[in-house]
């Protein structure tokens, strides 16, 4: 492997990992990075990886970052996000059905 191949995967695996810690960290700005990360890195490995951290940190903000992914032409990110975007509506779900169970032992 050349260097300069070297250092590529190096930074795509690096982009890979800032997307998964994303997805812990949950904060106003990592929403707005994954977003860069979507718009700005060449790798669809690593925008499929921010793509499923967007389905991590949920919210109506990463919903809608996700939706605008469904309209681009990579066959792989729009399935990312179709799954992103279905396992954010299920924890939706589940957060209600939580809130209802709570609201039943009171």
């Amino acid at each position: 492997m050349t260097m300069a191949l070297a250092a590529e995967a190096d930074a795509e695996g690096v982009a890979a990992a800032v997307a998964a810690v994303a997805a812990d960290v949950k904060a106003p700005r990592t929403l707005d990075a994954l977003g860069v990360i979507l718009i700005d890195d060449p790798d669809e490995d690593v925008q499929v990886a921010a793509i499923h951290a967007l389905g991590e940190i949920a919210g109506t903000d990463a919903e809608r970052v996700l939706s605008a992914v469904l309209a681009r032409p990579e066959e792989r990110l729009v399935e990312a996000a179709h799954e992103a975007l279905a396992g954010v509506r299920m924890l939706a779900v589940d957060q209600v059905d939580q809130v209802e169970r709570e609201d039943e032992e009171l």
